[in-house]
């Protein structure tokens, strides 16, 4: 994280910033398919992709 991440105001924005994108970049069910090895579906590949 950068020097700035500990400012109040940068420090909101960096989280909320981080929790939107971890929303967003959720692979659980494309580690999940490979792991049990199944084919991985293609909703899982594109949504890795996005």
């Amino acid at each position: 994280m950068p020097f700035y991440k500990d400012l109040p105001i940068a420090n909101r924005l960096m989280d909320a910033d981080l929790e939107r994108g971890m929303r967003h970049f959720d692979m659980t069910d494309l580690f999940d398919d490979l792991a049990n090895n199944r084919p991985v579906s293609e909703v899982a590949l594109v949504e890795s992709m996005a």
